[in-house]
Order: C-alpha cells, then structure tokens, then sequence
C-alpha cells in the first residue's frame, strides 16, 4: 500500500471522528482541517496510483464532505456575482 493510500484512509476515519462532534465544532473541523488536506491528498493519490483510484476516493471523499462542499460552492459563487457585478 502506498503512502497516499493510508493517508487517505487516516482521512476517512478522522473525518468520520468529526462526523459524530456537535455541529457548532463539525462544520469548522471540515472547512478548516478536511478541505485544505483533501486538496493535498487526492492530487497524491492522481500521482501515486492512477486515475482509477484517485477517482474512487475524489467520489468518496465528495460524499464524506457533501454539504461542506455545498455550502463552500454557495458562498463562493455567490461572492463572485458581488465581485463581478451580477
């Protein structure tokens, strides 16, 4: 197994630690701990293993993170129609 893998499984087990704190303390741990890792860690795994296995955990780590992502897409979008004027 390579390094990418068992840090992408050391991921999925912290995030689903994170997943069973209070809401006030979840959101925070992902926008701020999960997000800015996942972005190293899939890359890795695109790298190191190929795009088979590097889009198996994009979807899973998609589906760990869904409303995070959701909401960090809403404001996103919605901060650029400010900045652009739309």
């Amino acid at each position: 197994m390579t390094g990418s893998v068992i840090s992408a499984a050391v991921w999925i087990v912290v995030a689903s630690i994170i997943a069973l704190l209070p809401w006030k303390i979840h959101w925070r741990a992902a926008v701020f701990l999960l997000i800015p890792t996942i972005v190293v860690i899939i890359p890795w795994l695109f790298i190191q293993n190929g795009v088979v296995v590097g889009t198996a955990f994009a979807v899973g780590f998609c589906s760990i993170l869904r409303w995070p992502l959701y909401y960090l897409t809403k404001n996103t979008i919605r901060k650029a129609k400010v900045i652009l004027g739309r």
